[in-house]
């Protein structure tokens, strides 16, 4: 809980629009604090960055299963082609090279994400949502 709270304090404003749904306070995840941050930053940049609807804001969930504990990033924008999902964690990659120049960066920051969470025994994964437009990247770890 403090974690995120620490972390989406910089995106607040009247344009980023960020709803965390509410969060057990007894809930721990052990990590690098640091690392687990930026993580989430790029998650939540990338929502930013590519949500088509203004709208609806971000939401952050988390989800506390008996043997893993989730962080899920949601936006609405216009998803990814399906065959483009298995690419997203490779160095450079980027789903469409048009987006280059309109938002930057180099196709490296989920490639980074994903060595981060592999060195906490963690996973990372990003979801098409099947019944409305937009994505869910997961942080799962694992108790």
């Amino acid at each position: 809980k403090e974690l995120i709270a620490k972390t989406i304090t910089r995106y607040y404003s009247k344009s980023n629009k960020i709803n965390v749904l509410p969060i057990s306070a007894d809930l721990t995840i052990l990590g690098d604090e640091k690392r687990i941050i930026t993580v989430l930053k790029n998650l939540i940049d990338n929502s930013i960055k590519y949500s088509s609807n203004n709208n609806f804001p971000i939401e952050i969930n988390v989800i506390d299963k008996k043997d893993q504990s989730i962080i899920q990033v949601e936006d609405f924008g216009s998803g990814i082609p399906k065959e483009k999902v298995p690419f997203f964690f490779e160095p450079f990659y980027r789903a469409d090279n048009a987006r280059v120049k309109h938002s930057g960066g180099y196709g490296i920051g989920l490639y980074l994400c994903k060595r981060i969470m592999d060195l906490h025994e963690a996973s990372l994964t990003i979801i098409n949502k099947t019944n409305k437009s937009g994505l869910i990247a997961q942080m799962i770890f694992y108790k």
